[in-house]
């Protein structure tokens, strides 16, 4: 059964319009980098609860989560109208089997991501057991530049790591030099391995997927042109998803 908690806000991000970012107090139990938590506030005699990934690294004292708000949603609607020193409710034990030590000893790591699933990914990659690829390639699909979370952190990263490589893909609006248009279609059309300066093979790489349901569909079906597959504990593959 899950350890419920009442946790108080320590910070908020609001990144834009409808996304935000939630940093609260609460004593997690040890969890491994990409795994979520659940979250929820009681509503009368309803707790209404969702789970979220968490985006802190395993050794930060607190909880944050990334989250676009749905309008109308009963849970999202209200976690992005609570400010520092308010509360809400979290589950202190974390599940998920998008983690780096289900990832097999391989040189090269791609994680794409649209929206909010780059949370995970930013845990994972302040966390020791990234150390172990030789490169670390980034790509975030975003509608606008503003939708862009922790951009300037992924930025700070490549520039301090030479195994990193950050690549922002903007769907809805033009850019200054960045890639435009779907992750796929740039999949597609090899820029993403020319920006990268890396060839995204079955030979040499894992792909981590989390994000738009439609995105993880669209590259599996992409990388199985290439001979990747998915990733099972029991069947070793090549593309893991939340």
């Amino acid at each position: 059964m899950a350890n419920w908690q009442t946790a108080t806000i320590l910070d908020r991000k609001v990144w834009n319009d409808g996304l935000f970012s939630l940093t609260f107090d609460i004593e997690l139990e040890p969890f491994k980098a990409g795994q979520f938590i659940k979250v929820g506030l009681q509503v009368g005699d309803e707790r209404i609860e969702r789970p979220y990934s968490l985006v802190n690294s395993e050794d930060q004292p607190y909880a944050e989560i990334l989250f676009n708000e749905i309008e109308g949603g009963p849970l999202t609607s209200r976690l992005a109208q609570l400010d520092k020193g308010e509360q809400l409710l979290a589950t202190t034990d974390a599940h998920g089997f998008l983690v780096l030590d289900e990832v097999p000893d391989i040189p090269h790591l791609w994680m794409i991501a649209t929206g909010t699933g780059i949370g995970p990914f930013i845990s994972m990659l302040n966390s020791a057991q990234s150390q172990r690829f030789e490169r670390i390639v980034i790509i975030h699909g975003a509608t606008h530049e503003k939708s862009l979370a922790y951009r300037s952190q992924l930025e700070g990263l490549e520039h301090i790591d030479q195994r990193i490589t950050y690549l922002p893909v903007i769907s809805r609006e033009k850019t200054d030099g960045q890639m435009e248009g779907r992750i796929t279609d740039n999949l597609s059309s090899g820029e993403v391995e020319k920006r990268a300066n890396l060839e995204l093979n079955a030979e040499k790489s894992h792909v981590l997927l989390c994000g738009n349901i439609d995105m993880i569909r669209d590259v599996q079906a992409l990388l199985a042109e290439r001979d990747m597959k998915k990733h099972k504990r029991f069947e070793p593959g090549h593309i893991s998803m939340a």
